[in-house]
């Protein structure tokens, strides 16, 4: 009972450390929750919301990293499609995904882009699924422990069944809902002042495909 509330208290930590934030308040309200909000908006979509509760165990993100300490919540995601597919996340990382002592597993960015690129680079294909056929990672500065991360995502270029994907990973100083709450709200969806004084951890370029069997895979993955 007392890991399950302590759980409980982190999930809503972080819940509140991402809330608090200009751009993400910017983005809630101007964004829609509905199907038939314009394209042109920044859609709010939790990760792995619309998987089968069938496959989370199965599944590295939803599964293995998800839980106390590690990724206590999923990213939170606002997802654009036109004039090109855009993506802008925000992620609080634990202190148990480590590699080297006090310094989060390069490994753990990798796996962020890989996921959220995927989503971005599935909202170009009718099939909404896009599967990693390259990617290359520049990592800026480690990445510390309990921080709150913004990362962004945009496809660059589409031809067919193939998506050029680029985007970073950036660690917010520390800092508390409270304080935060008393700063004014974005007035755009662009590098917020928080975003411009964090730390770049990582940029990364890929290729995304759609797979030929893609309309198989949709049940499975959801529609993006």
């Amino acid at each position: 009972m007392a890991q399950q509330r302590h759980s409980s208290e982190q999930q809503h930590y972080a819940e509140e450390l991402i809330s608090s934030l200009p751009l993400i308040r910017h983005l809630r309200a101007s964004s829609s929750m509905t199907e038939s909000s314009p394209s042109t908006e920044y859609k709010e979509f939790r990760l792995h919301s619309n998987k089968n509760p069938d496959t989370f165990a199965r599944h590295l993100v939803a599964g293995s990293l998800f839980g106390n300490q590690k990724l206590p919540i999923y990213p939170r995601l606002f997802m654009q499609k036109t004039p090109v597919p855009r993506i802008i996340a925000a992620c609080y990382v634990g202190d148990r995904l480590c590699g080297h002592p006090g310094y989060v597993h390069g490994g753990l960015s990798f796996v962020l882009f890989d996921d959220i690129f995927a989503l971005c680079a599935g909202m170009g294909f009718e099939s909404g699924v896009a599967m990693t056929a390259n990617m290359s990672i520049n990592f800026r500065k480690p990445l510390l422990p309990e921080r709150l991360c913004i990362i962004r995502a945009e496809v660059v270029r589409q031809q067919g069944r193939k998506a050029w994907v680029e985007g970073s990973v950036r660690s917010l100083d520390v800092f508390t809902a409270r304080d935060m709450e008393k700063v004014s709200v974005a007035n755009n969806s662009g590098i917020s002042a928080e975003e411009a004084n964090a730390t770049l951890v990582a940029e990364a370029t890929s290729v995304f495909v759609e797979p030929k069997f893609a309309h198989s895979m949709v049940s499975l993955l959801g529609n993006h």
